[in-house]
């Protein structure tokens, strides 16, 4: 006469949350609501893919970057390494700071400095990265180093959009 009570509806698909997730102003930028979502890039040779995925966690008070980064075999595609950065606020002197988190450790990595609407730039030490949005479905990216007190920039490559901000399942 009873039915199973499934113990984890979204887990098992049998309800699926969506709402927007944002930044929340608060705690972060909002300007970095353009970056939210998946970004994929292939390099030019086709052996090689990058995905970067931002979302929202503690109701939009800090942001967690997932890359990582496949090598391509023909038809077929292996992860070949990857990681995450951890975006907060540092209370002791108001930046966005950035920890790095893969298997083996957990570390500071730098600062975050925004440019403009659609300018992110990741510091750290005498490099940094830096992404262009373009528009809505299109981002440059690319690594500078510091050599003689200017950035050099080092293979710019084109990121679309694979997954809008929106598609992302809540779990808070």
């Amino acid at each position: 006469f009873g039915k199973r009570i499934s113990q984890n509806p979204i887990r098992n698909g049998e309800i699926k949350i969506r709402k927007k997730r944002q930044v929340n102003s608060d705690y972060l930028d909002e300007r970095l609501n353009n970056l939210l979502g998946e970004w994929s890039r292939t390099d030019s040779k086709n052996n090689s893919k990058k995905t970067e995925r931002f979302s929202t966690l503690v109701k939009g008070g800090a942001i967690l970057e997932r890359f990582l980064y496949h090598k391509i075999e023909g038809n077929s595609e292996s992860l070949n390494g990857g990681g995450y950065q951890l975006t907060v606020r540092d209370p002791s002197n108001g930046k966005l700071s950035m920890w790095f988190i893969n298997k083996n450790r957990f570390f500071h990595a730098g600062y975050w400095q925004i440019k403009d609407d659609k300018t992110f730039i990741q510091n750290y030490l005498n490099r940094r990265y830096v992404r262009e949005v373009i528009n809505n479905k299109e981002m440059r990216a690319f690594f500078q180093k510091l050599e003689n007190g200017n950035y050099l920039n080092q293979n710019p490559t084109i990121f679309k959009k694979t997954l809008e901000k929106s598609d992302n399942v809540s779990r808070n």
